[in-house]
């Protein structure tokens, strides 16, 4: 191998290495990620909601604080959440799918999203709590 040859074959393995390296930053990050998460009472009002929900969606905790579940999530407002005191089993079973549901974010935007529902007890109280997984879209 020449000398020219062997620099650039250098070079080469210390831009793999260096992005080897952010990339597992990256992956770091991205593992640690806090998803979007909401809590609600059994009606489907948003009674608390994270930094996560602000950042996808735009609104701020205090917009969303009392708002039903349907100002982010249209098609929730014609579902009943709970049926005879348990998670609705068809939405149960439609989010266990992985079924795509629309979100309207602040400025009129739709967020495509997957998610999950969990009844929890919170504050002495039955609560649901969602976690929302947006879907990246396919071309990105």
């Amino acid at each position: 191998m020449n000398m020219l040859t062997e620099s650039f074959a250098t070079k080469m393995v210390d831009a793999a290495s260096h992005a080897g390296r952010n990339s597992m930053k990256t992956d770091y990050r991205a593992a640690h990620f806090s998803p979007p998460l909401l809590l609600l009472d059994m009606n489907g009002f948003i009674q608390e909601c994270g930094q996560s929900v602000e950042k996808l969606f735009g609104y701020s905790q205090y917009e969303l604080l009392w708002q039903h579940i349907s100002c982010l999530f249209p098609k929730l407002g014609e579902v009943d959440l709970i049926q005879q005191g348990r998670l609705n089993p068809m939405l149960n079973y439609i989010c266990h799918c992985d079924h795509i549901f629309e979100a309207i974010n602040k400025q009129g935007g739709i967020t495509v999203c997957n998610l999950n529902f969990f009844m929890v007890e919170h504050a002495g109280m039955k609560n649901l709590r969602l976690i929302v997984r947006p879907v990246a879209a396919a071309n990105a």
